[in-house]
């Protein structure tokens, strides 16, 4: 999540107050983390545990969504960061449906919430290099 951060951050000439706004809530919801994380750890396969972790990850993916937004909407004529938020959105967009359908799952079958998360992680880092690829790079070269 930070090293994607400052990757974003990297070429962002203005901000709004908005963009801090999301920031901040979204900082908010990643400082509980190291609570829910060892509440999921010390009750695994409990429901509750699952979902409260559940429910925090889902809400730093929405505050990260829509802190990106909030940037895109800031610097409207930045067509490469515009660009590069639309590339992140569509990823999160499945990230946060993937969560969403694990969430849900989780009230049957509680590590469900854990699994769900693992394959957002592999959607998030794996999804763009498949995107892109060698192929695709060695091809434009």
């Amino acid at each position: 999540m930070w090293a994607h951060q400052h990757n974003m951050w990297h070429d962002v000439h203005k901000i709004s107050m908005a963009t801090v706004r999301w920031a901040l809530a979204m900082l908010f919801f990643s400082s509980w983390f190291p609570y829910s994380t060892s509440f999921v750890e010390s009750h695994f396969n409990e429901t509750t545990a699952q979902v409260f972790y559940g429910v925090i990850v889902l809400l730093v993916t929405i505050a990260n969504m829509f802190l990106s937004h909030s940037l895109a909407s800031a610097n409207p004529d930045d067509t490469t960061l515009t660009a590069q938020i639309h590339e992140q959105q569509a990823f999160l967009s499945a990230d946060l449906a993937v969560k969403c359908i694990g969430l849900a799952l989780a009230f049957i079958y509680p590590p469900a919430m854990m699994i769900s998360i693992i394959v957002a992680a592999l959607i998030i880092s794996v999804g763009p290099y498949l995107r892109k690829g060698p192929l695709a790079t060695a091809h434009r070269q």
